[in-house]
């Protein structure tokens, strides 16, 4: 506790990295996965299924960038990388997650996550301006 200034640092990374990346955001996401879904009249989806698809996703991307993070020992200039991953992977984990493969429902998911990466890439470049 000699340092304000670190525990400061600390707790917006805290609040940024676990309480938005895996909590609102997955929470967020899963809610837009499952009402597109409804809007796209596709039943036998959940909320909870939306919510641990996307919840997966974002769990493996932060996997990556602290897989990432180590093999080059900083995090430093990664943040383009980290935020493509970021929109990137749920493409890939929603529908292994979700398990239903037709056309219909992996271009409903598409657009769910269009949507939810348009809102996150909105979210980032607010935060960035101030």
């Amino acid at each position: 506790m000699d340092n304000p200034v670190l525990l400061e640092e600390l707790f917006w990374r805290f609040l940024g990295t676990i309480v938005f990346g895996l909590g609102i955001v997955p929470a967020a996401g899963g809610a837009i996965i499952w009402k597109t879904f409804h809007i796209a009249k596709i039943p036998n989806f959940t909320f909870g299924q939306c919510w641990r698809a996307y919840l997966g996703g974002c769990a493996y991307a932060y996997v990556l960038f602290m897989v990432i993070n180590i093999v080059r020992g900083t995090s430093q200039g990664l943040e383009l990388l980290q935020l493509l991953l970021f929109i990137g992977i749920p493409f890939v984990v929603v529908p292994l997650f979700l398990r239903n493969f037709s056309r219909r429902v992996l271009a409903v998911e598409a657009i769910a996550l269009v949507i939810i990466n348009a809102l996150v890439l909105l979210f980032v470049f607010v935060s960035r301006l101030h």
